[in-house]
């Protein structure tokens, strides 16, 4: 398939025209058959502008990623910072590591395995695993309290594969922690206490895996039914369900007054944060592909990270149109972030580990600045620490790549 794909692009090279290092296509051609590596090109890949009709093919370096520790368990946690130490999970431990040093600051042990992504406030973080809210102090790992909530009826048959493709991790906001358990049971927890404040009992029981987002006053997340729901913060009172009826593994965006979030039936959706209303969707370039990878807003458009696409989707905001695409090199199944113009973002195959990359795009010129190969499975958001990016592995190895 990526031979035919080739000879394609190819062909639009030939029969289209060149102009300097760009592509030059005329109306009517399908840009889905372009999104593909220019092998004929070191180290270049083609950014495709919809609006011009254009393809740049634009040359990066390529770095090397150094071990920065190594452990026997998975790592498929996000990992976040403070000062100058990183948190992550691998199995059933959460571990605290200096930056500079190297070395482990502590250890706590989970009586699950652990896929949360850690909230640190003030000299607190919390994470979950399973059932069960953890809150720790951040410099000596001591528990301050857990609480625990019994799911409704067996979990069993909720697979924690369920957790690799987004981050799902408690919130925080005015001392309150917003957290769900496997049954898809939201819990609101009072910060200072560790008591409960109150619960959402879903309709129908079932994990949400697109986490929890708080904004304007109201908590949203999506059900397993596919519904996007806002709550009050404060009291758990439900203000909207939308029915978009899709299943998704997306992290969710939401700003100034919008939901952006992406669905396994190949559409990824912006929505009203006040009325739930949908204001437009729109499709991958190749038909059946999830958006997986979550998204990020900058300068008026949603970055929005697809699996089988293989590509980052530029779409803008006020128009809802697809205005460029980034060729992403594999599959994208955790939410990228932004670090300044730079998007720093995972691509990784589960079936060949020699194409598992992690990209840094410049949004403001178009291009993508580096590349490191992994040779490792990859479901981590990226940190950066002190000039550096962290990833975690399903090797149990963390890397580090100089920015």
């Amino acid at each position: 398939m990526k031979k035919e794909l080739l000879l394609i692009f190819l062909f639009a090279i030939l029969l289209y025209g060149c102009k300097g290092d760009e592509v030059v296509i005329r109306d009517g051609v399908d840009l889905e058959y372009i999104t593909i590596e220019n092998d004929s090109i070191p180290n270049a890949i083609p950014i495709i502008d919809h609006e011009s009709k254009s393809i740049k093919n634009n040359q990066f370096v390529a770095k090397e990623a150094e071990v920065f520790v190594e452990l026997d368990k998975a790592i498929r946690t996000g990992i976040v910072n403070y000062e100058d130490n990183i948190y992550f999970a691998s199995g059933k431990n959460y571990y605290a590591y200096n930056v500079d040093t190297k070395k482990l600051v502590w250890t706590y042990t989970t009586e699950d395995s652990n896929y949360s992504v850690a909230s640190i406030v003030g000299n607190r973080i919390i994470f979950s695993a399973s059932d069960t809210l953890y809150c720790l102090d951040v410099n000596t790992g001591e528990e301050i309290f857990k609480f625990t909530h019994n799911s409704i009826g067996s979990t069993k048959g909720i697979s924690s594969l369920s957790y690799v493709f987004v981050e799902t991790n408690p919130k925080v906001h005015n001392d309150i922690i917003y957290y769900s358990v496997l049954d898809g049971t939201i819990i609101a927890v009072d910060l200072q206490t560790g008591n409960k404040i109150f619960e959402i009992v879903p309709e129908l029981p079932g994990a949400i895996v697109s986490g929890i987002e708080y904004y304007n006053g109201y908590i949203y997340y999506l059900d397993c039914g596919g519904n996007l729901r806002a709550a009050d913060a404060l009291t758990g009172k439900m203000k909207f369900k939308s029915e978009i009826w899709d299943n998704t593994y997306s992290s969710m965006t939401i700003s100034d007054g919008k939901v952006f979030v992406g669905g396994r039936s190949a559409r990824f959706y912006c929505i009203d944060a006040l009325t739930g209303e949908v204001i437009w969707n729109v499709s991958p370039y190749l038909a059946g592909s999830w958006y997986s990878g979550g998204s990020i807003v900058y300068d008026g458009n949603v970055y929005a990270l697809t699996s089988d696409a293989i590509n980052v989707q530029v779409i803008n905001i006020e128009s809802g149109e697809t205005v460029k695409t980034y060729y992403a090199f594999s599959n994208a199944y955790t939410a990228p972030i932004l670090e300044e113009s730079n998007m720093i973002m995972v691509s990784t195959d589960v079936y060949n580990l020699d194409k598992s990359y992690v990209l840094s795009f410049d949004l403001d010129t178009d291009s993508l600045l580096w590349r490191t190969k992994i040779s490792d499975v990859s479901f981590t958001k990226p940190c950066v620490v002190k000039g550096k990016v962290f990833i975690g592995s399903d090797s149990g190895t963390i890397y580090t790549i100089d920015k």
